[in-house]
């Protein structure tokens, strides 16, 4: 836990330094209509804050990260208390719930850059799918799935690849990478969701 710690400390001071190079503390004195003109995507919100606030969306990232750093530290040390829905009809509704929910998150990460959603609210509703999908099939396959994907170490890459494609951006504007920003924001999120979603489910039980 000390070396999670001692790595988000890192990034963070990163991120102030990349910040502090690239890019800038002041509003944008440009209307919304000629940001979007400028960043030449459909979806304003979208080339907002993955272009002209990125360095907001970079500390948003950040933050998470350390609310899913504390989530897991708090419950480290706590008994388990496992419990499995056993009702068929439950599980069988939140399995049918859970992949409608990850196909959709898949879709408005993808084209966030065009319609309303993006890497944000994807990862909130990917995360929403995968609790729904573990409601179903049960808190051991649902460790089984967390433990193979690796979800701890892929959410802290997640943060570091965010990055280094922010300073991508500022230093080149790569507009064509805010439609790859927008996945990995996904992936991250989702990921920290799961985290989350994981620690509640293994110590406190259905929640």
């Amino acid at each position: 836990m000390r070396d999670r710690i001692v790595l988000m400390v890192s990034i963070i001071l990163v991120a102030l330094v990349i910040i502090k190079i690239y890019g800038s503390f002041e509003f944008s004195k440009n209307s919304a209509l000629d940001v979007v003109k400028e960043g030449g995507y459909q979806n304003t919100v979208t080339t907002i804050y993955l272009k002209d606030r990125m360095y907001d969306t970079i500390f948003e990232v950040l933050i998470f990260s350390l609310v899913v750093l504390g989530v897991e530290y708090h419950h480290k040390g706590l008994s388990h208390s496992i419990y499995n829905i056993k009702e068929e009809t439950i599980k069988s509704i939140s399995g049918f719930f859970g992949f409608l929910a990850m196909v959709f998150s898949l879709y408005i990460a993808v084209t966030g850059h065009k319609y309303p959603g993006g890497g944000f609210t994807a990862g909130v509703a990917g995360g929403t799918a995968l609790m729904l999908m573990g409601f179903a099939r049960g808190f051991e396959s649902f460790e089984t799935e967390f433990e193979k994907f690796k979800v701890n170490i892929m959410e802290k890459v997640m943060v570091v690849i965010i990055i280094i494609t922010s300073i991508i951006e500022f230093r080149f504007k790569a507009d064509l990478i805010i439609i790859f920003q927008n996945v990995f924001i996904y992936f991250k999120v989702m990921a920290g969701t799961w985290i989350i979603t994981y620690n509640l489910m293994k110590h406190r039980g259905i929640v």
